[in-house]
């Protein structure tokens, strides 16, 4: 029944920075360079992503301090906090007692850790000293790749909160395409030579332990 429903499949290529913001300028001219460049960021270049990032923006900074320091904790921390959930509702679905509820719990507070470079130290050293071992291996090792996978975009989303809330660096395209990344793991790695690049703080990297596998 499926195979009839298209006559052609088109694949789109991710938007680069000039693209998504020629994108963005085309539906308003009162996002400024940088603010463009932080929805590209969190967008990974995808045009959906793109449009619901600078929407969700524009709600942000309709309260209190507009800065970009400010727009990108608070758009960061909740495009974390979605991601957290949607993480969360596959982790209920593994039996793997008591590092299941552990890893839920700091899916929980992870959007709250990201500002701050010492809280988010502490978190990542505790996700990654978290056991994900047991009798049941294919429970366990479903847990390490989604504990991966969160915390790979926690550790994104962080060094996202300090390029933005950064004081040197005059942001530019280049800049913005090698830190949008790929996937989150490609994004995990170039953030962090970006992080060099720009003089931001490195951002402590999920260990090899837990969540690595």
């Amino acid at each position: 029944m499926f195979d009839s429903a298209f006559d052609e499949i088109i694949s789109i290529e991710y938007l680069t920075f000039a693209e998504s913001s020629e994108m963005t300028g085309r539906r308003t001219t009162e996002i400024s360079v940088p603010f463009k460049g932080l929805a590209f960021c969190l967008s990974g270049g995808l045009p959906r992503d793109l449009i619901r990032a600078a929407r969700t923006m524009v709600e942000v900074s309709q309260n209190g301090d507009r800065s970009l320091r400010t727009v990108a904790a608070r758009l960061v921390a909740r495009d974390l906090s979605g991601k957290a959930t949607a993480v969360a509702a596959a982790i209920r679905k593994v039996d793997a007692e008591p590092a299941t509820s552990r890893l839920l719990i700091w899916c929980r507070h992870i959007p709250d850790w990201i500002g701050d470079h010492g809280d988010f130290a502490a978190a990542m050293a505790e996700v990654d000293k978290t056991a994900f071992e047991g009798r049941n291996e294919a429970d366990y090792a479903a847990l390490r790749r989604l504990a991966r996978e969160i915390a790979s975009y926690a550790y994104y989303c962080h060094t996202l909160v300090g390029f933005f809330g950064s004081t040197a660096p005059q942001k530019a395209a280049h800049a913005y395409d090698q830190l949008a990344g790929g996937s989150a793991i490609d994004g995990r790695q170039s953030a962090g030579r970006l992080g060099a690049d720009q003089r931001v703080p490195a951002s402590p990297e999920p260990a090899g332990g837990g969540p690595a596998g």
